[in-house]
């Protein structure tokens, strides 16, 4: 019994030994790093040729004493740098490198053992092995313009630039519309108190005083009942003045005025000739801008002067379309139509285009015409919504026609 713990202790030192050298073993297994090279600082991509040097910079894991550093350049083909008698950098005690390098479109890192000799340049790059230890390559930093970011701030950019200036060309057009409107208004304004000084108040008095004549006259007589006959007309005249005058003092914010204005001037117009008239609304009728009822109206009332004058044709019809984007006026006719050598020529004075395309010009509108000789013509305004709606459109709004 005695003996026992002699031979166990005789055996523990072995044990021990075997199991220190297995840890180690793993240790070291464990602390060993695959060799690889890698970029810090990438110079530019360009096709190279030019002699302008830049920095290249990088760093090495796992390099074992008397490895270096061989770097290309690519410009069709691989190249030595930063000269075929200069093929190595030396690699640092921090594990970095660095060197100079001719531009190129793409970089490679080559990690080599001392005794390699790598050639002035390759049509491709090296596989592991024969003295390389690791290969990296890496595409040149891209120029400001070429990358993806830049493109894409400068096509926000752009955008943005774009969106600015329409709101900046909308807003601008919108106050000049407001001063305009206000100067028609005063003028408006001046024009009512002018006639109801004048006319109105002497169609008053003349009223006046054939109320004292007719009640002179005997009743039942014939002169009586004509001179009361014409104090009801005038009356009615009165009446009518009193309306029109006040129409001029205050612009008319009707959503649907715009189609009885038109409407009023085909019915006028169609009375004379026998020749079908329509007017459709497609879309929810808008308050529109006082100043850009009035130039959409006198470009459609030209339109029609046109169509029932010139056209001879047997139907015109005429479309307000509203829409969250533009207010959209047609006027259409099945006439004879315009040649395409005056629509080309813009010899348009003797039908009135001229006079309707500079109407949409100051009111921001987009004005065409389509014409065929014998097929008919078509004009048509688009004014921009932003600029021709009072208001927003309302939530919910639906599209409908109406004849």
């Amino acid at each position: 019994m005695s003996g026992r713990p002699a031979v166990r202790a005789s055996l523990a030192w072995p044990v021990a030994a075997c199991a220190g050298l297995l840890l180690a073993g793993c240790g070291t297994h464990a602390d060993e790093v695959a060799p690889s090279v890698e970029f810090t600082r990438i110079p530019p991509a360009e096709q190279g040729g030019a002699a302008r040097l830049d920095r290249i910079e990088g760093r090495v894991r796992g390099a074992r004493v008397g490895q270096r550093v061989v770097l290309y350049a690519r410009s069709g083909i691989w190249y030595v740098q930063p000269f075929a008698d200069q093929p190595f950098t030396q690699v640092q005690p921090d594990a970095t490198w660095a060197s100079s390098t001719h531009l190129g479109t793409e970089y490679a890192a080559l990690l080599v053992d001392g005794d390699y000799r790598p050639p002035a340049t390759r049509e491709v790059l090296p596989r592991l092995g024969a003295g390389v230890v690791s290969v990296t390559s890496v595409e040149g930093t891209p120029a400001l313009w070429r990358a993806r970011w830049f493109q894409v701030s400068c096509v926000i950019a752009v955008a943005a630039a774009a969106w600015a200036f329409h709101r900046f060309r909308v807003d601008a057009l919108t106050r000049q519309l407001n001063i305009r409107a206000e100067e028609r208004l005063a003028e408006r304004t001046l024009v009512a108190q002018e006639l109801y000084d004048t006319l109105l108040q002497g169609f008053l008095s003349a009223s006046m005083q054939l109320h004292l004549t007719v009640d002179q006259l005997p009743e039942g007589s014939p002169e009586r009942r004509r001179v009361e006959h014409v104090l009801g007309t005038m009356g009615q005249v009165v009446e009518e003045g009193r309306n029109v005058l006040r129409g001029l003092r205050c612009w008319g914010d009707d959503a649907d005025h715009l189609r009885e204005l038109l409407s009023r001037v085909g019915e006028e117009l169609a009375a004379d000739d026998a020749v079908e008239f329509r007017v459709r609304v497609e879309g929810t009728a808008r308050a529109v801008h006082p100043v850009i009822r009035e130039e959409v109206h006198r470009v459609g009332r030209e339109a029609l002067l046109n169509a029932f004058r010139h056209a001879q044709a047997r139907g015109v019809q005429v479309e307000i379309a509203y829409s969250s984007r533009a207010l959209r006026l047609l006027v259409r006719d099945d006439g004879c139509g315009i040649d395409s050598t005056v629509l080309e020529s813009r010899r348009e004075g003797t039908s009135g285009l001229a006079t309707m395309r500079e109407r949409a010009e100051r009111i921001g509108g987009r004005f065409r015409v389509r014409s065929r000789a014998g097929a008919g013509t078509e004009v048509e305004l688009s004014v921009p919504g932003a600029i021709a709606f009072r208001s927003p459109p309302p939530d919910g709004e639906t599209k409908r026609a109406s004849e």
